[in-house]
């Protein structure tokens, strides 16, 4: 169509007066622009192209109502014949040539997308409507400036397009109707029966096509929270036969979640709806509304959200003596702006497979995790973040004993990551990597046969708990190294078997308790030996069975009995070279069925605190090699016969001495007798005999009786009969 239509572009840097033979403008929200227009140099001048390239332009659309300005940069400049090919983009475009590796820790990405966009010189503006959650961690990685902001904006349901401000543009951030504002200068376009009604009607719109393609009419999401991992995390938005189902959706709160599905709900449903068409307006801009009016049907009479704007422009030479032409073409795609329109989402960029990391942790501190186990790491491409405990996220680190182990990294300890899904979002610590800082335990090549299993002192390093295998052929070996303390814990049996020699040494106390039995059986011999004392404490009973038992006690061997004390021997032998003490608190009582022998060298003592008993069912024999001395209050001895035979008797009475007969006594005297006393009485209750070479005297019933001669030299008093035989 021909419009009476101008175009200008002026470029700072140059005085040259640049006609504009055509141009081509794509627009689209969601992306800069891209202006390629040729011109030539009114006076045929040349123009220096490399100082061109940077400089700030501005390409006017002219319109009665509102003119269309693009404040641009020029991009490129290719020469073309007399003329040059320019390229203009916005400041904004920019952003794709900058690539970077970064790590942002709990923030807000929206604030991490205008932070971008703020570092490029970009003005931004916000017409938003939802605060987004922050993230425990967001990682640019093998991305562009551009394509990070887009991308995580798209993930929060946010479009930004451009807006014109005073000589610049402006990035403008929605997430709601609200945000988009109307084509400036009149929004209202009436719908046109072909170019050649709307050339001649009020800025119009024509050529139209409306598409409605099918769409997911129902969305549901899943996710995990490691600090809740039993809590269900579902969330749906909409309802419908169709359904698009994303696990790992990226939130924690079940409110956030039924937020993201409404976004992902309209993310899918954005296009479902399409109108494209042609429109004589030339201030329609990607982001801004109109609404079109005139239609029949009334399926299209409403108000449109423009999506993308294609602008075409050309300026035709003119014969001689005539004025040239212009001609001006645009074309649009838009869907309905009763609902905020939801950017499609980027494919995240892959990390190109693991990455490595250094675990960090808090100044000083060697061993820095969380309540579950994670750490901190930070990653070998990260310019920005300091390597101590903000350096990343909390990370997973993998556990080898799926069972339940747990090995800490430590600080400084060079790691392996992997990453959940295709961004560093959410990396772990997959196992660690040895370097000439971390170099491995065992000295290699050396050392090739060994492997070690370990953990080293924290802080300082200054040991390490191990567990160390030796595959060396025919030297095999498995060593445990505690630097302190060493416990074990069975909950049922423990078996050990040692096929061979079984040695322990203790440098200190050994302490060993059984709750219930303890059985040791040794098929050789059993040999201990005691530096210092042993004491055996036992509540029940101690029983010894051996073939032959000896004790060899160098010093003093004491029994403290508190009850009886038996001991059964075929033949029981004890030797003491010393003294040797028994003390029964309450009663001894020895059995022996053969032969008792006790011999002692030196000296031997009982002594029964309240009294002593020897019992014996057959003969008994009492030897002393030299004097035996018995010493008592008094002693009694009961015998169905008593025999006694001595070198020499003495009987020392310190007062009384009396002996009692129940029956007859006889005294028998080899040699002589003598008896001599102040005092001396012999009284019988029948009689009195005594004989002595020949002589008999009887003493009976008041008489004495003498056969043979008497003979006194003393003077007698008889009182009674005195018979002489």
């Amino acid at each position: 169509m021909s419009l009476d239509a101008s175009y200008t572009l002026t470029i700072d840097g140059t005085d040259a007066t640049l006609r504009v033979r055509s141009f081509s403008a794509e627009e689209r929200v969601f992306a800069p622009y891209r202006l390629d227009i040729e011109v030539e140099a009114a006076d045929q001048a040349p123009l220096a192209a490399e100082a061109l390239l940077g400089q700030t332009a501005s390409f006017t659309i002219r319109d009665p109502l509102e003119p269309r300005v693009f404040c641009a940069m020029v991009d490129a400049v290719e020469a073309r014949g007399r003329g040059y090919r320019l390229t203009l983009v916005p400041r904004l475009a920019l952003l794709a040539d900058a690539v970077d590796h970064r790590v942002w820790v709990g923030e807000d990405p929206v604030a991490l997308a205008e932070e971008v966009l703020r570092d490029h010189g970009l003005e931004i503006e916000r017409r938003l409507s939802r605060s987004a959650e922050p993230r425990a961690q967001c990682v640019q990685a093998f991305e562009t400036d551009l394509d990070f902001v887009r991308r995580i904006l798209a993930e929060e349901g946010v479009l930004f397009h451009l807006e014109q401000g005073e000589g610049r543009d402006v990035v403008v951030l929605s997430d709601q109707p609200g945000a988009y504002p109307p084509v400036p200068g009149g929004d209202a376009l009436a719908l046109a029966e072909g170019e050649q009604a709307a050339l001649l009607g009020p800025e119009s719109v024509y050529a139209v096509e409306s598409t409605r393609a099918a769409a997911a009419d129902r969305v549901a999401l899943r996710d995990v929270d490691p600090e809740h991992p039993l809590a269900d995390l579902s969330v749906e938005s909409g309802s419908g036969p169709i359904e698009r189902y994303e696990h790992l959706a990226g939130y924690v709160n079940p409110d956030k979640g039924r937020e993201l599905a409404a976004i992902r709900l309209e993310e899918a449903r954005a296009r479902a709806f399409v109108l494209r068409g042609r429109s004589t307006c030339r201030r329609l801009f990607p982001g801004s509304t109109f609404e079109l009016t005139g239609d029949a049907s009334g399926t299209l009479g409403r108000r449109w959200l423009v999506l993308e704007v294609s602008h075409r422009g050309i300026e035709f030479d003119a014969d001689p003596g005539e004025s040239g032409g212009q001609r001006y073409e645009v074309e649009f795609v838009a869907v309905p702006a009763a609902t905020a329109h939801r950017p499609t989402r980027l494919v995240r960029p892959t990390l190109g497979g693991l990455q490595t990391g250094v675990v960090t942790g808090a100044a000083g501190g060697e061993i820095h995790p969380d309540a579950m186990g994670r750490i901190k790491v930070h990653l070998r491409w990260d310019r920005e973040r300091p390597a101590d405990d903000q350096s990343s996220a909390w990370v997973r680190p993998v556990q080898p004993p799926t069972t339940g182990g747990l090995l800490l990294p430590r600080v400084g300890w060079e790691v392996l990551l992997g990453f959940e899904g295709a961004s560093g979002d959410k990396p772990y610590a997959l196992g660690r990597l040895y370097n000439a800082e971390g170099a491995p335990p065992e000295g290699l090549p050396g050392k090739k046969v060994r492997s070690a299993f370990g953990t080293r002192t924290s802080p300082g390093g200054g040991g390490a708990n191990v567990l160390t295998f030796d595959d060396a052929a025919g030297a095999e070996g498995m060593y445990l190294d505690a630097s302190r303390d060493y416990k074990e814990r069975t909950e049922n049996d423990k078996v050990t078997t040692v096929t061979a020699d079984h040695v322990q040494t203790v440098g200190s106390t050994r302490t060993e308790t059984v709750g219930v039995v303890k059985t040791v059986q040794v098929q050789g011999s059993d040999t201990y030996t005691i530096a210092a004392d042993r004491t055996l404490s036992i509540e029940g009973n101690h029983i010894i069975r051996a073939a032959t038992e000896s004790v060899q006690v160098g010093g003093v061997r004491l029994f403290m009995i508190g009850g009886d004390h038996e001991t059964q021997a075929a033949t029981l032998s004890r030797t003491v070279v010393a003294a040797k003490a028994e003390a029964a608190i309450h009663e001894i009582n020895r059995h022996v069925t053969g032969v008792s022998t006790v011999a002692v060298g030196g000296s031997w003592q009982e002594i029964g605190g309240l009294s002593a008993a020897t019992s014996v069912l057959g003969a008994s024999t009492l030897v002393a090699g030299g004097p035996m001395s018995i010493g008592a209050r008094e002693i009694s001895l009961k015998a169905s016969s008593l025999k006694e035979t001595y070198g020499s008797q003495k009987v020392k009475a310190g007062a009384r001495h009396v002996e009692s007969f129940g029956g007859a006594a006889k005294y028998k005297v080899g040699g002589s007798l003598s008896a001599k006393g102040s005092s001396i009485s012999f009284v019988a209750k029948n009689k009195i005999t005594l004989l002595a070479s020949g002589v008999k005297i009887v003493i009976q019933h008041g008489k004495i009786t003498i056969q043979g001669a008497l003979k006194s030299s003393m003077a007698s008093v008889v009182t009674g009969d005195l018979t002489n035989g």
